[in-house]
């Protein structure tokens, strides 16, 4: 598949929840203000628009969204499927939440990969 993606992404798993009946749609292991990957059991429909919440660790936050499936495939584990969505709407609170959350992964990949650098060469 060709990579089309213009902004970076964080590499996580964080628990998509469907607002509607609390449970787990599945996990955005890939999210940045403009869109996630969501892997699930069920395939999600595309050009559909679904509300979710997002729960961030450790930071008791959980944001909402509507996203809309772009493209799915499946896993490379045959029991889950892979989804592109797009957020199509959100509040500037959950986008900034986002971007803080990306910005402060980034900060502590950075500083684990600093230490482990250092501690090789000590």
């Amino acid at each position: 598949m060709e990579e089309r993606r213009k902004l970076g992404r964080s590499l996580c798993y964080l628990d998509i929840i469907d607002p509607a009946t609390g449970k787990l749609l599945g996990n955005a292991n890939d999210i940045n203000h403009g869109g996630l990957m969501l892997i699930s059991k069920d395939e999600i429909p595309l050009q559909t628009d679904i509300p979710v919440c997002v729960d961030i660790p450790n930071n008791d936050v959980r944001i909402q969204l509507v996203i809309n499936g772009v493209w799915n495939q499946i896993n490379r584990n045959p029991d889950f499927y892979n989804t592109g969505c797009r957020i199509v709407s959100a509040s500037t609170e959950s986008i900034n939440a986002i971007i803080s959350f990306y910005e402060t992964l980034k900060k502590r990949i950075r500083n684990a990969y600093k230490f482990m650098c250092h501690s090789a060469s000590a």
